[in-house]
Protein backbone atom coordinates (compact mmCIF):
# COMPACT_ATOMS: atom_id res chain seq x y z
CA UNK A 1 0.00 0.00 0.00
CA UNK A 2 1.30 3.51 -0.81
CA UNK A 3 -0.33 7.10 -0.01
CA UNK A 4 1.45 10.01 -0.70
CA UNK A 5 -1.97 12.90 0.45
CA UNK A 6 -2.43 12.42 4.20
CA UNK A 7 -2.72 15.56 6.59
CA UNK A 8 -1.56 15.89 10.52
CA UNK A 9 -3.29 18.74 13.35
CA UNK A 10 -0.23 20.44 12.32
CA UNK A 11 -3.09 21.54 9.06
CA UNK A 12 -6.51 20.57 9.34
CA UNK A 13 -6.16 16.81 9.83
CA UNK A 14 -7.28 15.42 13.42
CA UNK A 15 -4.14 12.53 14.16
CA UNK A 16 -0.74 14.29 15.48
CA UNK A 17 2.31 13.52 13.46
CA UNK A 18 3.62 10.54 15.43
CA UNK A 19 0.14 8.95 15.79
CA UNK A 20 -0.27 9.26 11.43
CA UNK A 21 3.14 7.53 11.30
CA UNK A 22 2.02 4.78 13.73
CA UNK A 23 -1.31 4.58 11.84
CA UNK A 24 0.42 4.69 8.01
CA UNK A 25 2.58 1.60 9.94
CA UNK A 26 -0.27 -0.28 11.25
CA UNK A 27 -2.43 -0.17 7.75
CA UNK A 28 0.78 -1.79 5.77
CA UNK A 29 1.93 1.05 3.93
CA UNK A 30 5.19 0.89 2.34
CA UNK A 31 5.80 4.18 1.60
CA UNK A 32 3.39 7.35 2.62
CA UNK A 33 3.88 11.40 2.53
CA UNK A 34 2.56 13.69 5.02
CA UNK A 35 1.38 16.59 2.82
CA UNK A 36 0.20 19.55 4.95
CA UNK A 37 -1.24 23.18 3.82
CA UNK A 38 1.76 25.23 4.33
CA UNK A 39 3.69 23.42 7.06
CA UNK A 40 6.78 21.24 7.42
CA UNK A 41 6.59 20.44 11.32
CA UNK A 42 5.08 17.29 10.71
CA UNK A 43 7.68 16.53 8.08
CA UNK A 44 10.60 17.27 10.45
CA UNK A 45 8.83 14.79 13.10
CA UNK A 46 8.45 12.20 11.46
CA UNK A 47 11.75 12.07 9.51
CA UNK A 48 13.34 11.78 13.30
CA UNK A 49 11.24 9.26 13.86
CA UNK A 50 11.61 6.84 10.62
CA UNK A 51 15.52 7.67 11.12
CA UNK A 52 15.29 5.86 14.63
CA UNK A 53 14.57 3.06 12.75
CA UNK A 54 11.48 2.18 14.65
CA UNK A 55 9.17 1.72 11.73
CA UNK A 56 9.26 -0.48 8.44
CA UNK A 57 7.21 1.94 6.55
CA UNK A 58 9.27 4.47 4.16
CA UNK A 59 8.90 8.35 4.42
CA UNK A 60 8.76 10.50 1.63
CA UNK A 61 8.83 14.62 2.18
CA UNK A 62 5.53 16.81 1.26
CA UNK A 63 3.40 19.76 1.43
CA UNK A 64 0.42 21.02 -0.07
CA UNK A 65 0.14 24.30 -1.38
CA UNK A 66 -2.94 26.77 -2.10
CA UNK A 67 -1.45 27.92 -5.81
CA UNK A 68 -3.50 29.69 -9.06
CA UNK A 69 -2.56 29.30 -12.47
CA UNK A 70 -3.91 32.00 -14.83
CA UNK A 71 -7.90 32.02 -13.37
CA UNK A 72 -8.01 29.01 -11.74
CA UNK A 73 -7.34 27.78 -8.37
CA UNK A 74 -5.77 24.89 -7.50
CA UNK A 75 -3.43 22.64 -5.07
CA UNK A 76 0.01 21.51 -6.18
CA UNK A 77 1.39 18.43 -4.03
CA UNK A 78 5.27 18.78 -3.83
CA UNK A 79 7.36 15.77 -2.46
CA UNK A 80 10.49 14.84 -2.23
CA UNK A 81 12.30 17.98 -1.24
CA UNK A 82 15.24 18.91 1.10
CA UNK A 83 13.21 20.14 4.51
CA UNK A 84 16.12 22.43 4.69
CA UNK A 85 16.46 23.93 1.58
CA UNK A 86 15.94 27.78 1.05
CA UNK A 87 13.32 27.73 -1.61
CA UNK A 88 10.79 25.61 0.00
CA UNK A 89 11.14 27.31 3.39
CA UNK A 90 10.34 30.37 1.96
CA UNK A 91 7.55 29.26 -0.06
CA UNK A 92 5.96 27.48 2.93
CA UNK A 93 6.25 30.82 4.94
CA UNK A 94 4.85 33.05 2.18
CA UNK A 95 1.64 30.05 1.65
CA UNK A 96 1.54 30.54 5.17
CA UNK A 97 1.36 34.23 5.47
CA UNK A 98 -1.18 34.79 2.64
CA UNK A 99 -3.33 32.03 3.88
CA UNK A 100 -3.81 34.51 6.90
CA UNK A 101 -4.57 36.91 4.76
CA UNK A 102 -7.03 35.14 3.51
CA UNK A 103 -8.59 33.86 6.28
CA UNK A 104 -9.34 37.21 7.51
CA UNK A 105 -10.67 38.50 4.07
CA UNK A 106 -12.87 35.39 4.01
CA UNK A 107 -14.12 36.66 8.16
CA UNK A 108 -15.19 39.89 6.18
CA UNK A 109 -16.68 39.00 3.62
CA UNK A 110 -18.99 36.45 5.46
CA UNK A 111 -19.65 39.85 8.04
CA UNK A 112 -20.00 42.89 4.45
CA UNK A 113 -21.61 40.22 1.94
CA UNK A 114 -23.43 37.96 4.15
CA UNK A 115 -24.29 39.60 7.76
CA UNK A 116 -22.59 36.27 9.18
CA UNK A 117 -20.80 37.34 12.13
CA UNK A 118 -18.24 35.32 13.17
CA UNK A 119 -17.42 35.92 17.54
CA UNK A 120 -14.46 37.44 18.27
CA UNK A 121 -13.38 34.69 20.72
CA UNK A 122 -13.74 32.13 17.95
CA UNK A 123 -12.02 34.87 15.40
CA UNK A 124 -8.56 35.48 17.55
CA UNK A 125 -8.54 31.28 18.21
CA UNK A 126 -8.97 31.04 14.20
CA UNK A 127 -6.54 33.32 13.75
CA UNK A 128 -3.80 31.75 16.34
CA UNK A 129 -3.81 28.31 14.93
CA UNK A 130 -0.77 27.45 13.17
CA UNK A 131 -2.39 27.09 9.65
CA UNK A 132 -5.97 28.37 9.67
CA UNK A 133 -8.68 27.96 7.07
CA UNK A 134 -12.03 27.77 5.46
CA UNK A 135 -12.92 24.77 7.28
CA UNK A 136 -12.33 26.80 10.93
CA UNK A 137 -14.47 29.72 9.57
CA UNK A 138 -17.53 27.25 8.47
CA UNK A 139 -17.01 25.36 12.26
CA UNK A 140 -16.83 28.78 14.04
CA UNK A 141 -20.15 30.11 12.00
CA UNK A 142 -22.04 26.40 12.14
CA UNK A 143 -21.44 27.06 15.94
CA UNK A 144 -24.01 29.99 15.86
CA UNK A 145 -26.84 28.12 14.81
CA UNK A 146 -26.66 27.86 10.93
CA UNK A 147 -28.37 24.93 9.95
CA UNK A 148 -26.18 23.09 7.18
CA UNK A 149 -23.37 20.94 6.58
CA UNK A 150 -19.73 22.50 6.25
CA UNK A 151 -20.17 21.90 2.13
CA UNK A 152 -22.63 23.22 1.97
CA UNK A 153 -21.43 26.52 4.31
CA UNK A 154 -18.11 26.33 1.76
CA UNK A 155 -20.75 27.01 -1.43
CA UNK A 156 -23.62 29.09 -0.08
CA UNK A 157 -21.15 31.98 1.64
CA UNK A 158 -17.61 30.96 0.95
CA UNK A 159 -16.87 29.92 -2.14
CA UNK A 160 -18.11 32.92 -3.58
CA UNK A 161 -15.07 35.40 -2.98
CA UNK A 162 -12.48 35.29 -5.65
CA UNK A 163 -9.11 34.32 -3.17
CA UNK A 164 -7.18 34.48 -6.37
CA UNK A 165 -4.67 37.16 -5.19
CA UNK A 166 -3.62 35.34 -2.21
CA UNK A 167 -2.36 32.48 -3.88
CA UNK A 168 1.15 31.68 -4.81
CA UNK A 169 1.60 31.12 -8.29
CA UNK A 170 1.73 27.80 -9.54
CA UNK A 171 4.95 28.63 -11.80
CA UNK A 172 6.53 29.64 -8.57
CA UNK A 173 5.89 26.81 -6.87
CA UNK A 174 7.18 24.62 -9.39
CA UNK A 175 10.43 26.33 -9.40
CA UNK A 176 10.51 26.89 -5.20
CA UNK A 177 10.19 22.73 -5.28
CA UNK A 178 12.52 21.97 -7.95
CA UNK A 179 15.07 24.23 -6.05
CA UNK A 180 14.55 21.70 -3.10
CA UNK A 181 15.53 18.60 -5.09
CA UNK A 182 11.59 18.39 -5.76
CA UNK A 183 8.80 17.86 -7.99
CA UNK A 184 5.28 18.93 -7.71
CA UNK A 185 2.07 16.85 -8.66
CA UNK A 186 -1.68 18.66 -10.12
CA UNK A 187 -3.44 17.47 -6.56
CA UNK A 188 -7.17 16.06 -6.96
CA UNK A 189 -7.85 17.90 -10.05
CA UNK A 190 -11.73 17.32 -9.48
CA UNK A 191 -11.75 19.81 -7.29
CA UNK A 192 -11.30 22.13 -9.94
CA UNK A 193 -13.89 20.80 -12.10
CA UNK A 194 -16.34 21.02 -9.46
CA UNK A 195 -15.44 24.68 -8.39
CA UNK A 196 -15.38 25.93 -11.78
CA UNK A 197 -17.69 23.42 -13.81
CA UNK A 198 -14.93 22.68 -16.61
CA UNK A 199 -14.93 19.20 -18.03
CA UNK A 200 -11.97 16.79 -18.85
CA UNK A 201 -10.20 18.52 -21.93
CA UNK A 202 -9.59 21.38 -19.73
CA UNK A 203 -8.13 19.60 -16.96
CA UNK A 204 -5.52 18.29 -20.04
CA UNK A 205 -5.52 22.16 -21.29
CA UNK A 206 -3.80 22.79 -18.02
CA UNK A 207 -1.78 19.90 -17.06
CA UNK A 208 0.06 20.05 -20.43
CA UNK A 209 0.59 23.95 -19.77
CA UNK A 210 1.62 23.06 -16.06
CA UNK A 211 3.81 20.73 -17.69
CA UNK A 212 5.46 22.81 -20.09
CA UNK A 213 6.14 24.80 -17.08
CA UNK A 214 8.08 21.85 -14.98
CA UNK A 215 4.80 20.29 -13.41
CA UNK A 216 6.11 16.26 -13.03
CA UNK A 217 2.57 14.59 -11.92
CA UNK A 218 -1.40 14.59 -11.39
CA UNK A 219 -3.14 12.87 -8.91
CA UNK A 220 -4.81 10.51 -10.68
CA UNK A 221 -5.73 8.32 -7.40
CA UNK A 222 -7.70 10.15 -4.95
CA UNK A 223 -10.06 9.01 -1.97
CA UNK A 224 -12.53 11.81 -4.28
CA UNK A 225 -12.09 10.45 -7.53
CA UNK A 226 -14.63 7.73 -8.74
CA UNK A 227 -14.04 5.13 -11.88
CA UNK A 228 -14.29 7.69 -14.10
CA UNK A 229 -11.74 10.08 -13.37
CA UNK A 230 -9.20 7.79 -12.26
CA UNK A 231 -9.28 6.94 -16.17
CA UNK A 232 -9.38 10.16 -17.42
CA UNK A 233 -6.86 11.65 -15.22
CA UNK A 234 -4.93 8.43 -16.37
CA UNK A 235 -5.36 9.11 -20.01
CA UNK A 236 -4.44 12.71 -19.42
CA UNK A 237 -1.20 11.96 -17.21
CA UNK A 238 -0.39 9.92 -20.63
CA UNK A 239 -0.80 11.67 -23.51
CA UNK A 240 0.36 15.08 -21.20
CA UNK A 241 3.23 12.99 -20.87
CA UNK A 242 2.97 13.39 -16.87
CA UNK A 243 3.64 10.98 -14.00
CA UNK A 244 1.15 9.45 -11.55
CA UNK A 245 1.04 10.13 -7.77
CA UNK A 246 -1.87 9.22 -5.49
CA UNK A 247 -3.18 9.66 -2.14
CA UNK A 248 -6.39 8.94 -0.26
CA UNK A 249 -6.46 12.53 1.37
CA UNK A 250 -6.59 11.43 4.90
CA UNK A 251 -7.50 14.00 7.37
CA UNK A 252 -8.41 11.45 10.43
CA UNK A 253 -11.93 12.35 11.95
CA UNK A 254 -11.86 15.59 10.64
CA UNK A 255 -12.97 14.02 7.20
CA UNK A 256 -14.68 10.89 8.27
CA UNK A 257 -14.52 7.66 6.13
CA UNK A 258 -11.34 8.13 4.04
CA UNK A 259 -9.00 5.28 5.33
CA UNK A 260 -5.24 5.86 5.46
CA UNK A 261 -4.73 4.03 1.62
CA UNK A 262 -8.03 4.56 0.27
CA UNK A 263 -6.53 5.75 -3.61
CA UNK A 264 -10.09 5.67 -5.37
CA UNK A 265 -13.31 6.67 -4.36
CA UNK A 266 -14.87 2.98 -4.45
CA UNK A 267 -12.31 0.88 -2.50
CA UNK A 268 -9.14 1.07 -1.32
CA UNK A 269 -7.59 0.47 -4.15
CA UNK A 270 -3.73 -0.80 -4.47
CA UNK A 271 -2.10 0.92 -6.82
CA UNK A 272 1.40 0.50 -5.82
CA UNK A 273 2.80 -0.18 -8.95
CA UNK A 274 1.02 2.44 -11.14
CA UNK A 275 2.35 5.24 -8.61
CA UNK A 276 5.11 6.46 -11.64
CA UNK A 277 6.16 9.75 -9.67
CA UNK A 278 7.91 7.62 -7.18
CA UNK A 279 10.25 6.45 -10.16
CA UNK A 280 11.35 10.67 -10.06
CA UNK A 281 11.83 10.85 -6.00
CA UNK A 282 13.24 7.39 -5.56
CA UNK A 283 16.71 8.81 -4.22
CA UNK A 284 14.62 10.51 -1.62
CA UNK A 285 12.73 8.38 -0.03
CA UNK A 286 13.77 7.46 3.81
CA UNK A 287 15.09 5.92 5.06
Amino acid sequence: MIDLHLHTNMSDGSDAPIELLEKAEQAGCLIFSVTDHDDLRSNLIILKMIGAGQYAARFITGAEISSVFGERNLHLLCYGFDTGAKSIRELIAEGNRLRRVRVAALIDHLRSRHGIIIPDADKTEIMTLTTPGKMHIADAALKTGIKMTRAEFFSKYLDDMESREFKIPAERVIDAAAAAGGVVSFAHPIEMQKEYGVGFSEIYNIAKKLKDRGLSAIEVYNSSHGEREVTEYAQIADKAGLLISGGSDYHGAKKPGINIGRLAAQSDALCYERITILSKIKRRIYP
